[in-house]
């Protein structure tokens, strides 16, 4: 699944213009369970083969925007359901609340669904994953959501998705996710998981599961065949995420799984199937291998037998453009044995500033930064652009405890240990502290317009759990643009005070400045309005993918610097 989100940030930083609609990069991943039959155990438990649905909710960040559901016919029988809720309403500690009436929207004849859940062994995943980045399923979702297309698709929102079973359990017709099942069975101590086990235990949560974590969900590590625990559904399973990104503006653009930018601190990660067959211990000391532009890297992996461990490396990229292909190798895996090798494509690419011009303050016809034909009189701002965020992250792994047993000895007891990172931005568009007369209401300035501003911006990553240094990088980049130029053509690279986690980035020092301040000068034509300077602040990099955030903040200008010019007599 390409990572491309990176690359794409700095390419509308860069160029500028409205992000346009890419497709969608389904984070789903599933097999079948097994044969499942008819479902239940008993006669008044039973499902039917293509009872099934889907639970689509679109998430901006972590707030859930709408959620409803879509099945191929109206689920009339439907007796028993419960509010729709987001699987993560449930996963940070909500309950089941009983519905009166349940409704569910239908495909349209060209449209329905492919099998979401299937019953005879065969995986239904190329299906579902192609089912939802289709443009037409995509459009038709947007137009439940009351939504257009191009907002749906424009890089803010994500489609979570979680299938839906239409079942009868003790003669009562119910519609659950997944979730939703696992927690029902929790309050029928076990009985609905003996009853319908094979289908809300085992094909409904284990045909969608994320293959990288997102939305604080942990991609699935376990076992794709067989039972599942009520733990593991209501964290875990039973998920897929469709996300959309802008379309790349560049004409030959670089490919890859991951696209860094020169001279970074990066972290890649990779799911590392077990193929040794036996449960990976601290005390087996299984290592999986990474094989990184002619460095190689070992880390330890603890895994259960016939499992999947999230394994990673933390390293630095080169300062010059380039590709290659990082090579993983799994324990116990030799060299020769390529088709057991996890290959990632890495793109390389720079980041540079283009800096605005001198900014000339008379003479016929100009402007700051401006000539006279790029002059604008009847210049009105254009609208802010926002480039999305994702301020926090989440990854599992496998970890292993001894379970010492007195005289019988012990055990190694595995569970799936949760770790996240967060990122916090405060950024104030402020004055440069040379401007005479700026003033301050509550905390937004007012200054005239053709003095300099400057970009004060707070930005901290922290972990959470047994984080490490090696497993989070700090924020690496820092940009801003304008709106005189439209938010495209110039941009300015911001600097850190200090180079830490929790660190005051600024302008580097203007050469236009006779001071040499640290500020970005507005131009004397610009109009009495808001003037807002959006930042991208990113590549702070997680095993759950990089952090990022877009931020944006103003000065509003009230006349021009030659306001304050006055002429004095003696």
């Amino acid at each position: 699944m390409k990572r491309i989100l990176s690359l794409l940030l700095v390419c509308a930083l860069l160029l500028g213009g409205p992000l346009a609609h890419a497709d969608g990069d389904p984070n789903i991943g599933g097999d079948s369970g097994g044969d499942i039959g008819s479902g239940g155990k008993v006669g008044d438990s039973a499902w039917n083969p293509g009872d099934d649905g889907v639970r689509i909710s679109i998430m901006s960040g972590m707030t859930t925007v709408c959620t409803f559901d879509l099945s191929n016919v109206q689920r009339t029988r439907t007796q028993r359901s419960y509010a729709k809720k987001v699987k993560l309403y449930y996963k940070n500690g909500g309950q089941l609340t009983p519905s009166a009436n349940y409704s569910n929207i239908v495909t349209p004849n060209d449209l329905r669904l492919p099998t979401i859940i299937p019953s005879g062994g065969g995986s239904s995943l190329s299906a579902i994953r192609n089912y939802f980045t289709d443009r037409k399923v995509v459009e038709f979702v947007a137009q439940v959501s009351g939504m257009s297309f191009d907002e749906l698709t424009g890089g803010s929102y994500k489609l979570l998705l979680e299938p839906m079973s239409y079942f009868k359990y003790n003669g009562v017709q119910y519609a659950m996710s997944a979730t939703e099942a696992a927690l029902f069975d929790v309050k029928k101590s076990g009985d609905l998981s003996y009853q319908m086990g094979r289908l809300t235990h085992q094909n409904q949560p284990l045909c969608m599961f994320l293959e990288r974590a997102d939305l604080g969900i942990s991609a699935w590590g376990g076992g794709t065949s067989g039972r599942q625990s009520d733990i593991d559904i209501l964290n875990t399973l039973g998920v897929g995420i469709v996300s959309f990104y802008p379309e790349d503006l560049t004409p030959d653009a670089p490919s890859g799984d991951y696209i860094y930018r020169t001279d970074t601190d990066v972290i890649t990660a990779a799911l590392v199937p077990n193929y040794t067959y036996e449960d990976m211990t601290p005390s087996t000391k299984d290592y999986a291998t990474f094989q990184i532009n002619g460095t190689t890297y070992r880390k330890q992996m603890i895994c259960p037998a016939s499992g999947k461990q999230l394994v990673w490396v933390q390293w630095h990229t080169p300062s010059t453009l380039q590709e290659f292909t990082i090579t993983v190798i799994p324990p116990g895996v030799k060299e020769s044995q390529i088709s057991r090798h996890i290959q990632i494509t890495v793109s390389i690419v720079a980041l540079e500033e283009q800096t605005p011009p001198n900014p000339i303050y008379d003479g016929p016809g100009t402007g700051p930064g401006i000539t006279g034909s790029q002059y604008r009189p009847n210049f009105r701002p254009p609208a802010t652009p926002s480039w999305g965020s994702q301020r926090e992250a989440s990854w599992s792994q496998w970890v292993a405890q001894w379970v010492d047993m007195g005289m019988m000895g012990g055990y190694w007891a595995f569970s799936m240990a949760t770790y996240k990172a967060k990122l916090y931005v405060d950024y104030k568009l402020v004055p440069d502290d040379r401007v005479p007369t700026e003033t301050k209401r509550g905390s937004k300035y007012t200054m005239k317009s053709g003095y300099g501003a400057d970009a004060v911006c707070e930005v901290q990553v922290s972990g959470i759990g047994n984080v490490s240094n090696y497993d989070v990088t700090r924020i690496q980049n820092v940009v801003a643009v304008f709106p005189e130029f439209d938010f495209k053509t110039y941009n300015r690279l911001l600097v850190p005070k200090q180079v830490a986690y929790h660190t005051t980035w600024e302008f580097q020092s203007n050469p236009y400045s006779y001071y040499g301040q640290p500020v970005h000068f507005t131009p004397l034509w610009y109009p009495d309005t808001e003037y807002a300077v959006p930042l991208s602040v990113f590549d702070a990099w997680t095993p759950g993918g990089m952090l990022h955030a877009s931020v944006s903040d103003s000065i509003t200008i009230d006349g021009d610097m030659y306001d304050d010019w006055y002429i004095r007599s003696y």
